[in-house]
Parts: C-alpha cells; structure tokens; sequence
C-alpha cells in the first residue's frame, strides 16, 4: 500500500523532473504552466509565482496566463509590506488586455492607493464595484477599500 509521504515522493520526483526538462526547453509555455500549477499543488508558491513569471514573459498578451501570475505574486507578496511593483505592472499589462478583469482592477486599485494614487484607485475600485455582485463579499470589500480613501481634493 502507498502512504501519502510516497504519493508526494512520487509528485516531488515528477515535479523536479518537469523543472529539470524546462532548463533545457525555457521556450515551453504549456510546460511552465504545468510547473507553475504542479508548485501550487507542491505549496510553493514562490516557485509556482516564478513559473508563472517565465510563462507570462513568453505570452505577454495572453490574459489567462497575466491573471494566473498576478494571482501568484499576490499570494506571495508579505502583508506587512506594500504590494510588490510586478503586481501593479502585471495588472496593468491585464486592463490593457482587458478593461473589466475584476483582479486586475482589485490589485491595481491596491497598488495605486499604496503609492499615493488616490485618484487612480478610487477610479479602479469604481469601476470594479459597478461589476461585481452588489450582495456579494466581494462588493462589501470594495466599498470598504474605497470609503477608507481620503477625500478627494
């Protein structure tokens, strides 16, 4: 019989074998894909975050793949510190792509308010409440982030 410390020996195996296959393919986007979400499984984020970076540099323009990224850099990033820079130029790169990515809008609004961009966050949290679910966590979230900007000026 197998136990569970196996099943992830066998997992970590195939995992570091994927890693060790992508040093000799850095072009392979489905396989950094695979390695960023096979992290994930693992409880790395850090790597999982990594991956997805070298994913996202080799489709720029893929919205699916900004989204998984932003996510992972989100989840990585220390709550005691400011969100880091890659996020706000990753949820950018995202509305460019697509105006109305609620995440993108979320992280973006986060990023500009830590910066002093008052303006600018009141303005992506705005639009995002206009999107979400008015009974829904998320919409109660929101408003809470905009209602605890300052005035503006």
């Amino acid at each position: 019989k197998s136990s569970s410390g196996d099943r992830q020996g066998m997992i970590r195996g195939m995992v570091d074998g994927l890693a060790e296959k992508m040093k000799q393919n850095p072009g392979d986007v489905v396989g950094w894909l695979r390695l960023a979400r096979s992290y994930g499984v693992l409880k790395e984020p850090e790597k999982s975050r990594d991956a997805y970076a070298k994913a996202a540099a080799l489709k720029p323009g893929d919205a699916d793949i900004l989204s998984r990224y932003a996510e992972a850099i989100a989840r990585t990033a220390d709550p005691e510190k400011p969100m880091p820079a890659e996020l706000a130029t990753v949820s950018e790169q995202l509305l460019a792509l697509q105006p109305d990515h609620g995440a993108a809008l979320w992280f973006s609004g986060i990023t500009r308010a830590q910066s002093g961009d008052t303006k600018g966050a009141r303005e992506r949290w705005t639009r995002l409440l206009g999107l979400v679910d008015p009974a829904s966590p998320q919409h109660v979230n929101v408003k809470a982030r905009l209602d605890a900007l300052p005035p503006p000026k």
